[in-house]
């Protein structure tokens, strides 16, 4: 009887566990089922090709055997890529893996990358996948990875040969070197400045742009409509002495340099023709901008603090450019300050993205804007003339100069003034490069050199064999820029 019961518990356990692997190999079937086959390897051999400060080319080697679904790109900024595409999940372009944004997802192995800014180092990491929609299965390990840093200003070494702050001719031979240029329709302003610049990739295949007053940031499906959002001409239409400068077109019009996208109701239409200054008692505002009086009682207009440099140097570049064509006057009207935007154009100083558009609209136009290159020169004109300044007092003793944008801790000069010798402590959240720049006032380069940052504090030693006066020093890393006034004894 033992022997009969012990029997039934053995063929029932056995009978059990026979069930339990039928189940658990029917689960694995199934899980096995829900992808298709995971590729064999990842693409090898990154290159990065024509690296420029707004844009740049990936290529890669297929592996072999080669995937049948194609490649997944991410890019991260600043730091280096550990997250990892989720199997089951077709990703596309603008869509998030983790901290990470898809660039690419296809089966080619090249492609050109937008939405780069100058200065600033770029993570990449690429996954061969199998099948697609639900089907899709990533190579989750030992991605193909690299990194790059774009390019700082593209600006030609002998961009401004023959142009001196010193020289009587300097308002003229600014403007020489900008005008002529190559005039872009402005009903092309879409397919090449937003199309090629200014959007940037975001989720469900969409897009989005920036309203440079406001800092709304306005999503749509490509291609972008105007309607919802306009063409601002920061240098107002009704200012231009050859207004009406649109039938027959003329390149002032359709000048991309001062044209920003902005919500053409909530942003475009509040400033209309107003000069741009520092609202204090505001009757209107939007997200970052306020339409109001300033401290004077005059009704002005005032954007946000990313834009107010950006503004600036499209105003002062219109003035330059195009003064004295037809016999001509672009000085400023008398309603628009020009100490504010001075000051305005030290606070903000040009960051990565303008310097990028900068050089993307030499691309297009064949000239530059010389205030973005040479920030120290706004000193020597007097824009409410168009005349030169002889001798001015450094503008950038408007402000204690600093980068509103900056969240990080800022860099210390110790001793200044100092004798042209001295040490900067510059502060790194990662390990990356440095690029520190000497002037003097007129623009000569004194100092032009690289350094390597590690984390945390950094100490520079910097010596400048120059006469007494003031000296611009600029520390640029691959995300931030610092400008710093030295006083030499």
């Amino acid at each position: 009887m033992d022997n009969e019961v012990s029997f039934s518990r053995m063929y029932s356990m056995k009978y059990k566990i026979v069930i339990f692997v039928c189940i658990l190999c029917r689960f694995l079937f199934m899980e096995a089922a829900l992808y298709a086959s995971e590729p064999v390897s990842n693409p090898t051999n990154l290159i990065f090709a024509n690296v420029k400060s707004y844009r740049l080319t990936i290529a890669f080697a297929a592996p072999n055997p080669l995937p049948d679904g194609g490649y997944l790109v991410i890019r991260k900024t600043g730091l280096a890529i550990n997250d990892v595409p989720t199997d089951g999940k077709m990703y596309t372009i603008g869509d998030s893996v983790g901290i990470c944004k898809v660039v690419y997802s296809g089966f080619a192995t090249s492609a050109a990358i937008n939405n780069i800014i100058a200065s600033t180092r770029y993570y990449f990491a690429i996954f061969s996948y199998n099948g697609a929609g639900q089907l899709t299965d990533y190579k989750q390990l030992n991605p193909l990875k690299g990194n790059i840093i774009s390019s700082a200003s593209m600006q030609g070494a002998n961009e401004y040969n023959g142009v001196s702050a010193v020289n009587a001719s300097f308002v003229q031979d600014v403007h020489n070197k900008i005008n002529p240029h190559i005039s872009i329709p402005y009903n092309s302003y879409d397919e090449t400045n937003i199309a090629l610049f200014s959007s940037r990739d975001t989720t469900a295949g969409q897009k989005v742009i920036t309203c440079a007053y406001s800092g709304e940031q306005f999503v749509y499906t490509a291609p972008f409509q105007w309607g919802t959002y306009s063409r601002e001409h920061t240098y107002c239409h009704s200012w231009m002495p050859t207004n009406p400068a649109n039938n027959p077109e003329l390149s002032e019009y359709n000048d991309q340099y001062h044209l920003f996208t902005t919500n053409q109701i909530k942003a475009n239409q509040p400033r209309s023709n107003f000069p741009l200054g520092i609202v204090v008692n505001p009757s209107y505002t939007y997200l970052g901008c306020k339409f109001g009086t300033d401290a004077l009682g005059n009704l002005v207009f005032e954007p946000r603090n990313q834009q107010k440099g950006d503004a600036a140097r499209a105003l002062f570049y219109m003035a330059v450019c195009y003064n004295g064509i037809a016999g001509n006057n672009w000085s400023f009207p008398i309603v628009q300050d020009q100490e504010v935007l001075k000051q305005w154009h030290w606070q903000d100083p040009p960051d990565g993205w303008e310097i990028a558009r900068n050089d993307f609209l030499d691309s297009l136009q064949g000239n530059r804007n010389p205030f973005v290159d040479s920030v120290n020169w706004v000193c020597y004109i007097d824009f409410s003339t168009m005349t030169k300044v002889n001798n001015p007092q450094p503008c950038f003793d408007y402000v204690s100069i600093k980068d509103e944008k900056q969240s990080y801790p800022e860099t210390t000069v110790y001793p200044n003034p100092t004798n042209g010798s001295f040490k900067l402590n510059v502060f790194s959240s990662y390990a990356q490069q440095c690029h520190i720049e000497v002037m003097d006032v007129c623009g000569k380069k004194i100092i032009d050199k690289q350094f390597i940052l590690n984390y945390g504090s950094n100490v520079i030693e910097v010596n400048i064999a120059v006469s007494k006066g003031i000296y611009l020093l600029k520390i640029i890393k691959e995300e931030q820029l610092e400008i710093k006034k030295i006083s030499v004894k």
